[in-house]
């Protein structure tokens, strides 16, 4: 018998993309003796050997398929490739597709205290903007230096938690009179 034929369209060979969770689709076949069950393999690097990163399974809607990867890819190439098989024991195998994941960084800001602030009182409070999303951590960590340059030790070092892409905290000790940075 003949293999039935299975593709990858997305991503494309070559495609450099940044979603945190990647999503494959493609084309598969149907018809008699033809299973709609399709497995996608995700390979790191540059090759369909080894073990995958991730095997994906999915059923075929006529002519096409699709699965949402079931994790977050770190930054470099992965290979993806689809398997269709038929009732009797024929394998089709799509072309692989090479890919790289490069995600950008999260985004955070500062927007209290304001640049060249001066602040009187115990419990300086700092707020902000962050990123959220899948696959970005809710984590923001806040350093206050002493002097105006971002070096050396932290004075201080504050953990607090985005909510809805805003943060905020407040000083847990006392700081000397004298010039910060936060970063």
């Amino acid at each position: 018998g003949t293999a039935p034929a299975v593709s990858v369209t997305s991503p494309t060979s070559g495609a450099s993309v940044s979603s945190f969770q990647q999503s494959y689709s493609g084309t598969a076949s149907s018809g008699f003796g033809i299973s709609n069950a399709v497995t996608v393999r995700v390979y790191a690097g540059t090759m369909t050997t080894g073990t995958p990163v991730e095997t994906l399974p999915t059923t075929a809607s006529g002519s096409s398929w699709s699965v949402a990867g079931s994790g977050v890819l770190a930054d470099g190439q992965y290979t993806v490739q689809a398997e269709q098989d038929d009732v009797v024991g024929d394998q089709g195998f799509s072309t692989p597709v090479t890919f790289t994941v490069n995600h950008p960084p999260p985004s955070v800001s500062i927007t209290s205290p304001t640049p060249d602030q001066t602040v009187t009182g115990l419990g300086q409070s700092y707020s902000g903007t962050a990123s959220n999303g899948f696959g970005i951590s809710s984590t923001v960590t806040v350093r206050v230096y002493t002097g105006s340059a971002v070096s050396g030790t932290p004075a201080e070092t504050l953990t607090t938690t985005e909510s809805s892409g805003s943060w905020s905290t407040t000083d847990t000790s006392p700081l000397a009179n004298g010039t910060y940075t936060v970063q």
